[in-house]
């Protein structure tokens, strides 16, 4: 299916949504949110979809503009693209975004963020999620954060991700990121942050985790600036 935003489904304007077992494959949307566009709504939950070789502008999986509260549980995101950010998912404006078991592998973003693109997110819980062997022309491959109140990525493994800032992770402006009981693996960075390039949050906190053979064109597996 190709269309404007939301190839294929475009949802807005609801109190609740609920998707379970489904398959996005194959949508091309010329705007945004290529297998699915969801706008201004409360609650959203998605469960067991697959979005699969998708294509959008912003968000070549899905693109989520503010909800107040969205849940992805089990769910997978493979090969999908974006000609801007996040080739995944690209999430805006939402109060609580939580996912859990989110399969995130193979996607590609002309910009940021070819895994996850999550911006001015209250809060934000990645929770036992795989990130693998995503890439982004510019910053973070794995996932980039932008404006969040509080980020928590627990049990979370970024693997073989590669961008020019940040192979695994971006952190720019936030309040207070923690990563615990994480891997961070193997990922790379043409310039700086092989695994984490953190710009301007003001908390950081990295515990109980592995940050192993990360890989920097400037040799710094972690940049932090102004934190």
């Amino acid at each position: 299916i190709i269309d404007d935003k939301g190839a294929g489904a475009h949802i807005r304007d609801f109190t609740a949504c609920l998707l379970t077992n489904s398959v996005f494959d194959r949508n091309i949307a010329k705007g945004k949110g290529g297998g699915l566009y969801i706008y201004l709504g409360n609650k959203i939950y998605l469960q067991n979809c697959s979005f699969v070789k998708n294509q959008g502008t912003y968000g070549g999986g899905f693109r989520m503009l503010h909800a107040n509260h969205s849940i992805v549980i089990k769910s997978k995101f493979i090969q999908n693209s974006a000609t801007d950010d996040g080739a995944a998912f690209h999430i805006i404006n939402t109060k609580i975004c939580r996912m859990y078991a989110i399969y995130v592998n193979g996607n590609t973003a002309r910009f940021d963020g070819a895994g996850c693109y999550i911006s001015r997110t209250k809060n934000l819980v990645l929770f036992t999620c795989r990130i693998f062997t995503n890439i982004a022309k510019n910053k973070g491959a794995g996932i980039y954060v932008y404006k969040t109140h509080q980020s928590c990525i627990i049990n979370t493994n970024f693997q073989n991700n590669s961008a020019k800032f940040g192979g695994a992770l971006v952190n720019y402006k936030c309040r207070k990121t923690i990563i615990h009981r994480s891997l961070i693996l193997q990922n790379r960075a043409g310039l700086l942050g092989g695994a984490i390039y953190n710009d301007m949050d003001d908390c950081l906190i990295i515990s109980h985790s592995s940050l192993q053979n990360n890989e920097a064109a400037k040799r710094w597996w972690l940049v932090c600036r102004e934190v």
